[in-house]
């Protein structure tokens, strides 16, 4: 019997280590940069307990405000809808598996619909090859059931004291948690909102990074949760295309990582090496076929209402900055701004006037339209059945915007063929010799958050997915087979996603809360692929002014002084100077700009006090810099003194240098 049992131990023994079972109730992954550990509570529930490297502990018993690692919604052909969540369900299994190329845990539950049983599995991986971690979520479904929403992965981390959140709305955002207290970031992707896919946490030079390196642009938001610790997570609107064969899996995972070097670092060595070689990433800005005149441009101005006020405007800023001032014009339709979309013609009485007077002058001009809203009450969407072609939400209810004209827009889905021909044939008009235009701005395209789409009569799946992303190249790369010898298309922000798609980017949006400073993230990852003009529409006439464009600058943007008219006032006179100088100034750098690429910000020391700076979120250094390298090779340091008064800081070499108020420099490596 002894011999028997022996037996039989050893062959249960082998079937246990031949199928890789976790045999406690403590599991864990770890290299040299980061750990992760999970554990089995007393109730079987799985537990992320861990998360640190050699300087740092991310996740204590403090953070720890909620167990969930995930949670799924999931509904069936009767219209129930269940919810399910890792705090609810016993994990059934844990199973580990290693090869040359990473690390795995993989861990199940079962979940119970209508009286049939699903499976939910989770990987979790440690990559060899560049020390993230990988996470990925997939279920197993009974006949009749669908995933319609997910949580995943969620994870709560501490907020110690210092501790800075980095979001990629815009520019980049950085919120300073010790002055927040609630916070709830929704950051849908892609949008300005969230223009990458990622959000990360710092705490002196420790990094937790959080992204998603998905190549095809699915929708997504970015879920960062502020209190007394920090959540962050995914939540994911499914595609009815995710499910083959009743097992369904989100098409990307999800990257986590540590590292004690900082932000610009996880930017260099995690995020770029995906970006640079996705469908949008992959050409920089000398391998684009960008007409000349937009590379070489330094200086945007808006212009407005056609009249003498605008011409008179007009004349003046040509012969203050220089005729090589380049213009985008928002009020030259007849009709009002945001009504009647897309029946923008015929022009404004003498738009006609200011198109020469530009052109004269040897310049550029670019008029203003939307290219995703569709007014209900023009007599095109009666016409061409518009209410066919527009976003449904889940309850078929018809996605509407209502902004100050009041005029009710409808949202189109980019699936839409019949919006396709509208796009490109008000972009033809607008491109050919009657009007005259040296390119088409078509507003909110990468800057309005990306929708999932109900309308099952539409060309995508149904709900969430790639197809916003896809779509929307399609119709766009429409619009530049129209395009003719030095013309452009623009859009408002700068997704990451569509980058390739327009030749440059309006950068008027703001980070959504209060305590934030605009970061470069954005520029650290695109500045060599993306030519982004303005930061932050709003203009008054103060020191953000000066702080906004000082930053335009040393990011590697081109310069945008908003409206002409401001120029007209006297009142003005300080700011437009430093706008000119500026201008100069940039005008001397394109070995960076055009082809080089920014590596990183520099805050020298000396006299560079920190100031409070009228209608700016948070106070900035007196001068600001900015690391380049060239597409040569060569590095450098740009600077920008935005005070009004001097000040004398101390250049890497050791060496003073004294800048005056307004004074911009170059320091070679």
């Amino acid at each position: 019997m002894n011999i028997q049992k022996t037996i039989t131990c050893l062959l249960l023994l082998s079937w246990f280590i031949g199928n890789n079972l976790v045999a406690q109730d403590k599991y864990s992954l770890s290299n040299d940069d980061i750990t992760i550990a999970f554990e089995k509570s007393n109730q079987d529930r799985l537990e992320i307990t861990d998360l640190f490297n050699k300087n740092k502990r991310w996740i204590t018993p403090d953070s720890r405000d909620t167990d969930f690692l995930w949670q799924v919604t999931l509904e069936n052909d009767k219209s129930n809808t269940s919810v399910y969540s890792s705090q609810m369900v016993k994990l059934k299994e844990a199973k580990e598996t290693k090869n040359d190329k990473e690390d795995l845990l993989t861990f199940e539950w079962e979940i119970s619909l209508s009286k049939l049983t699903g499976k939910v599995y989770v990987d979790v991986s440690l990559n060899k090859r560049t020390s993230l971690s990988e996470w990925s979520i997939y279920l197993d479904l009974p006949d009749g059931w669908e995933v319609t929403n997910l949580l995943f992965p969620i994870i709560n981390v501490d907020k110690e004291e210092g501790t800075k959140l980095y979001t990629s709305s815009g520019w980049g955002a950085e919120y300073n948690l010790d002055k927040i207290s609630n916070l709830n970031l929704q950051l849908i992707y892609p949008s300005s909102r969230q223009t990458m896919q990622l959000v990360c946490m710092q705490d002196g030079s420790d990094l937790l990074y959080y992204a998603t390196h998905d190549e095809n642009a699915n929708h997504k938001t970015f879920s960062a949760r502020v209190g007394s610790s920090v959540e962050l997570s995914t939540d994911i609107t499914a595609s009815n295309d995710w499910t083959k064969n009743n097992k369904f899996s989100v098409p990307w995972k999800v990257s986590i990582g540590l590292n004690d070097k900082g932000i610009e670092d996880a930017i260099a060595n995690w995020y770029r090496p995906f970006a640079i070689n996705t469908i949008w990433g992959t050409k920089t800005l000398l391998e684009k076929d960008i007409p000349e005149w937009l590379v070489s441009t330094d200086l945007w101005l808006h212009g407005g209402r056609a009249g003498k006020d605008e011409m008179d405007a007009l004349t003046k800023t040509l012969e203050y900055f220089g005729n090589d001032t380049k213009y985008h014009w928002y009020y030259w339709s007849s009709h009002e701004f945001d009504v009647d979309y897309p029946d923008y013609f015929p022009p404004r009485t003498d738009y006609d006037k200011i198109v020469n007077k530009i052109h004269s002058a040897g310049s550029r001009v670019m008029p203003y339209t939307n290219g995703r809203l569709w007014d209900t009450t023009t007599v095109a969407y009666q016409k061409l059945a518009g209410a066919n072609e527009i976003v449904l939400r889940k309850n078929l209810t018809p996605y509407v915007e209502v902004y100050a004209s009041k005029a009710p827009n409808a949202v189109v889905c980019p699936t839409s063929t019949v919006w396709n021909d509208v796009v490109v044939d008000f972009a033809s008009r607008l491109l050919d010799e009657k009007i005259n235009s040296d390119g088409v701005y078509f507003d909110q395209i990468a800057s309005a958050r990306s929708l999932p789409c109900y309308n099952e009569n539409h060309n995508h799946p149904v709900g969430g997915g790639d197809f916003w992303h896809f779509a929307n190249r399609e119709i766009f790369n429409n619009v530049r087979k129209v395009l003719k010898k030095d013309q452009i298309i623009a859009t408002e922000q700068n997704a990451e996603c569509f980058i390739d798609v327009f030749d440059t980017f309006l950068m008027g949006n703001r980070p959504m809360g209060a305590e934030w400073a605009p970061a470069p993230l954005f520029p650290l990852v695109y500045s060599d692929r993306a030519i982004l003009y303005g930061f932050y529409l709003h203009n008054p006439n103060d020191m953000s002014f000066r702080l906004k464009n000082a930053l335009t600058l040393l990011w590697g943007a081109q310069l945008n002084g908003g409206r002409s008219v401001l120029y007209a006032s006297d009142s003005w006179q300080n700011n437009a100077t430093f706008l000119r100088e500026m201008k100069e100034f940039r005008s001397k750098q394109h070995d960076l700009f055009v082809g080089g690429r920014m590596i990183g910000e520099f805050t020298p020391e000396g006299d560079n006090p920190l100031l409070t700076v009228e209608s700016w979120p948070t106070p900035s250094n007196a001068v600001r810099g900015a690391k380049w390298i060239s597409v040569d090779g060569k590095e450098a340091i740009l600077l920008t003194n935005f005070d009004t008064n001097s000040h004398e800081i101390v250049l890497p070499n050791g060496q003073k240098q004294l800048l005056k108020g307004g004074e911009c420099y170059r320091y070679n490596l």
